[in-house]
């Protein structure tokens, strides 16, 4: 397959899967970024887009204040420790998304897993192009895994437990959140495509954004940086920077009473 007809494939399963889970009558938002896979998905209707804006300096002491009020509640309606970062922001948004009306609400999760998101990835699936390139050199590029085995590991493992939590917040807000890209016609499509689809030199989701590209020419592509809250900040441990010790241990106080 060519790249310019996987593109002419992908536009037309996800064109299908999002017109089928429009409900018919409603206010429906967007998880809105402006990164690729929310973007991509807002050309294929007309969202409420929702945002939860981290970089703002002026609101976070009010994230501070509300994140150490409302997280036992987040954490209790998830029931069970997550290692993410990211439930408060699921909690902002579907806030905002019932102020406004919506019933329904639409989250781009599941992309990276799918089409090779994550620049972590990028040093194993730029060895593997470069033992396909350079057969003689082979040893001197070690690599396993492409990025489709890679994905899977991580589409079918941590991540479902990350959707669940979403989905749980989202009903606890009174909100059905759809996530096109989990569908199991994009799954399929997703595991049949080849690595170099996906990752391609320093590139990641190349396929996504040859379609952002072409449905949405003035878009502008932006650095990935994910859905991510200062939450060790407002705990009062930013050195712990991306551990999750403190994180983890409010946790289970907050659910089986451990310190």
């Amino acid at each position: 397959m060519e790249l310019k007809e996987a593109i002419k494939t992908l536009d037309k399963i996800l064109n299908n899967v999002i017109s089928r889970t429009i409900p018919v009558g409603q206010k429906i938002g967007l998880y809105y970024s402006g990164g690729v896979d929310s973007s991509l998905v807002s050309t294929y209707y007309n969202f409420e887009k929702i945002t939860y804006n981290e970089n703002d300096p002026k609101l976070q002491e009010q994230y501070k204040k509300e994140f150490n009020e409302k997280f036992p509640d987040i954490i209790k309606v998830i029931g069970r420790p997550i290692k993410s970062f990211s439930p408060f922001a699921w909690w902002k948004l579907g806030e905002t998304a019932k102020r406004l009306g919506c019933t329904t609400v639409f989250s781009g999760e599941s992309a990276d897993e799918l089409f090779g998101g994550y620049v972590r990835w990028l040093p194993e699936q730029i060895n593997m192009q470069a033992q396909k390139m350079f057969p003689s050199y082979k040893s001197m590029f070690p690599a396993s895994r492409d990025v489709n085995e890679v994905g899977k590991e991580a589409f079918y493992g941590d991540l479902q437990f990350l959707m669940e939590a979403e989905r749980k917040i989202a009903k606890h807000h009174g909100l059905n959140i759809v996530f096109p890209f989990d569908d199991q016609e994009v799954i399929d499509f997703a595991w049949s495509l080849p690595p170099e689809f996906k990752i391609n030199g320093f590139e990641t989701k190349v396929i996504l954004r040859r379609l952002l590209e072409q449905r949405d020419p003035n878009y502008k592509h932006i650095e990935k940086h994910g859905l991510f809250c200062s939450v060790n900040s407002w705990l009062g441990v930013p050195e712990e920077g991306y551990n999750k010790t403190t994180y983890l241990k409010l946790q289970n106080k907050i659910l089986y009473g451990k310190r």
